[in-house]
């Protein structure tokens, strides 16, 4: 943290923040739809205007985060197709690099939606290689698996806000 940056008016630097050993869980509906999806709306929904004010009034403070590593997570897919059986893979570490730099600074809910993105189309291109890897043994739950939950994961972090 730049703590020159912590007092007035201007976004708050923060140089480097390391999430560690993450556990995020891909469950799908029957639709095809996810979790993760139904997060990624609900924050695009909170993000509204780049200058949302907090609870006290006054606009919120936007934040440059320079680099921001997600590293050691786990990825575990969940459908009732799966028989309560769950498929897990490593996540990949995740590095993101100036987020707020262009715009002078990002709301929180600007930043939760740069994460939350990045994070969705990681675990979706884990989980579709995962899922892959599972079929042979999936087989006796046919193809209508595939068909839902396997194109639900390759196409999560197209579809999540519009990508």
């Amino acid at each position: 943290l730049d703590t020159s940056t912590v007092t007035g008016s201007q976004p708050i630097i923060i140089d480097v923040i390391n999430i560690n050993g993450p556990d995020i869980t891909f469950e799908f509906g029957n639709d095809g739809t996810s979790n993760l999806q139904v997060l990624g709306k609900n924050v695009q929904g909170a993000s509204g205007s780049s200058e949302e004010t907090a609870d006290s009034g006054k606009p919120s403070r936007k934040v440059i985060i320079k680099n921001l590593y997600i590293r050691n997570g786990n990825v575990a897919i969940t459908h009732a197709l799966l028989r309560k059986r769950q498929i897990s893979a490593p996540l990949p570490t995740i590095h993101l690099t100036n987020i707020g730099q262009s715009n002078d600074g990002a709301t929180p809910q600007e930043v939760a939606k740069r994460i939350l993105t990045e994070i969705s189309k990681q675990a979706a291109n884990t989980g579709t290689a995962a899922l892959k890897k599972e079929i042979p043994s999936l087989n006796k739950l046919g193809t209508e698996f595939q068909g839902r939950a396997g194109n639900a994961l390759k196409d999560a972090g197209k579809g999540l806000f519009g990508r």
